[in-house]
């Protein structure tokens, strides 16, 4: 017998990019372990608790059970592909190996929190937040230009926004966003649409709506582009 517990900030908005159900996946594998381990110690008050709160710039999302949790021995090998506490007969040893791998793949962490005598296990999920500000913002068959000087990265910027459903054009007067590589760019077509590139020490170039700081991912892609779009919208409206 046990129950489970849901608790999440009812204050924020919790949204992360990826798809449904492979994270799904890793919450099933993480709440499967817990209950077995519950289990496995025999008691009758099972519990398992998974809270999720919004940071700044993340989503943690922390499963925790009352079981005999993972003792400090075993916690540099709980992610090993195979590796596992329980007999054979009863698990692969590949559940967190594989939640592992999904949460990377959506560029996030997992981790064992520290044991505590007493405690069971808990298990922490970091993932990045999406603001949501701007998510109404269309960006199919919005025109961006790319200001490059580096062909391989104009490239792959070049696919993030195709992967958005935007469209690169050459021109950066004609288009709504302008991405530059760096703070000397002299093409951005005018304030309100810059979106640059830039190295941690780079400055951004003047009348930047956002910035992203390299290296970055689609999500910081789209979030930049999104800003940079409201951004335009707020000065229509005025």
């Amino acid at each position: 017998t046990g129950s489970v517990r849901f608790r999440v900030d009812p204050s924020e908005s919790c949204v992360v990019r990826g798809v449904p159900g492979r994270l799904r996946q890793v919450l099933v594998n993480l709440a499967v372990n817990a209950r077995d381990a519950i289990k496995s110690a025999g008691r009758r008050d099972g519990q398992i608790d998974v809270d999720v709160v919004c940071a700044a710039e993340s989503v943690v999302i922390t499963v925790s059970d009352n079981g005999p949790g993972v003792r400090p021995s075993l916690e540099e090998r709980i992610f090993e592909p195979f590796f596992t506490t329980r007999s054979r007969s009863s698990g692969t040893g590949l559940g967190l190996a594989i939640s592992r791998a999904i949460i990377e793949q959506h560029g996030g962490t997992i981790a064992l929190e520290e044991w505590r005598e007493g405690r069971g296990a808990s298990f922490r999920v970091r993932l990045p937040r999406v603001d949501t500000q701007g998510w109404s913002v269309r960006l199919e068959g919005v025109e961006a230009a790319l200001v490059y000087e580096d062909g391989h990265e104009r490239a792959i910027v070049a696919g993030l926004l195709e992967r958005l459903g935007m469209l690169v054009v050459d021109d950066p007067v004609r288009a709504r966003v302008v991405i530059c590589c760096d703070g000397s760019c002299q093409s951005c077509g005018g304030a309100g649409k810059c979106l640059v590139v830039r190295d941690p020490d780079g400055v951004a170039c003047e009348g930047a709506v956002a910035g992203l700081q390299r290296p970055f991912g689609l999500a910081d892609l789209e979030r930049g582009v999104r800003r940079v779009l409201l951004e335009q919208d707020v000065e229509e409206e005025a």
